[in-house]
């Protein structure tokens, strides 16, 4: 936010100018029984209020609901094209207020800070596509992805240590990352939104072909570039802290103790050659362990009503 003060002091000269921000999530309410429905909520909350308050329902503002056969996928800014009108509406005409505080009219405008959304939900705001080699919208196109050959999907695995500063130890571990695998390399170029919208922009000429060959990340123009100040943004999308921590046990199988034989040095994870049978992983519990966690949460005590 400080980044967008500087750059907008007018609108920081009226404290009660009201920041904005637009959360996004799709669910099929009707999965168990098999029919084919999606349904999506589009929620804008004022960023104003201090955070105890502005995450309450009393205060988020229910803005579009998308219950459809199938997903909307890059069809999502059709039905955003009126809440982006009086976004525009918001910043650029002053809408005549009344503060019940002080007890008189004033001029208040408004402004679009980012989105908040899961993986999925972030190609269908930001218009680039979050599946294949090229999903990452930090690395773009210098993506360093690679293919799990046993597991067939795309990893990122050991592509953060380039962010990591030069004379790093990790840097030249070759043990604890990808095995005998030095970085030497810098971290991507770091694009202003100027830039992201010439490339956006571009990317129209690009057909289908380059698409399914992975040489282009965007999938549509976003409609939020429509907005005046949008560009000038630092951050733009943010990605839900729920969706970010993954369900490990389950993406631990044997498919991925054969790719983790392949790129790493874990030979205390690797297939027992003599028995045929994988060792546990170190965050699986013993018989004995799982009885000390569950008797101590037998003798937590909590005050009435605080814990359900």
């Amino acid at each position: 936010m400080k980044h967008f003060d500087a750059i907008h002091p007018s609108f920081v000269a009226e404290r009660r100018n009201v920041r904005l921000g637009l959360c996004t999530y799709g669910f099929q309410p009707f999965g168990i029984s098999g029919s084919q429905h999606s349904t999506w909520t589009i929620i804008i909350t004022p960023y104003n209020l201090p955070p105890s308050m502005c995450m309450k329902e009393p205060y988020m503002y229910f803005t579009v609901v998308l219950p459809r056969p199938k997903n909307p996928k890059h069809r999502m800014d059709v039905f955003l094209q009126p809440v982006i009108e009086e976004l525009k509406h918001l910043w650029e005409e002053d809408v005549v207020t009344y503060d019940v505080s002080l007890i008189h009219n004033f001029k208040m405008r408004a402004t679009f800070m980012w989105t908040i959304s899961d993986f999925p939900a972030y190609a269908m705001l930001s218009g680039w596509g979050t599946a294949g080699k090229l999903a990452c919208p930090y690395c773009g196109k210098y993506s360093q992805s690679i293919r799990l050959e046993n597991s067939n999907k795309t990893s990122w695995f050991d592509c953060h240590r380039r962010f990591l500063k030069p004379d790093h130890p990790f840097r030249k571990n070759k043990t604890k990352f990808r095995k005998n695998r030095v970085e030497k390399g810098g971290p991507p170029p770091i694009m202003s939104g100027i830039e992201v919208l010439m490339t956006e922009e571009n990317a129209k000429a690009v057909n289908k072909a380059c698409i399914k060959r992975h040489e282009c990340g965007w999938r549509k123009r976003s409609i939020f570039w429509d907005l005046p100040y949008w560009k000038t943004n630092l951050m733009r999308h943010n990605l839900d802290v729920m969706h970010i921590e993954k369900n490990m046990k389950s993406k631990d199988n044997s498919k991925a103790r054969d790719d983790m034989k392949n790129i790493c040095k874990r030979k205390d994870l690797e297939k027992n050659q003599t028995t045929g049978k994988y060792p546990p992983s170190p965050y699986a519990l013993t018989r004995e362990q799982k009885k000390v966690i569950c008797k101590w949460v037998q003798s937590l005590a909590f005050p009435d009503a605080y814990v359900l």
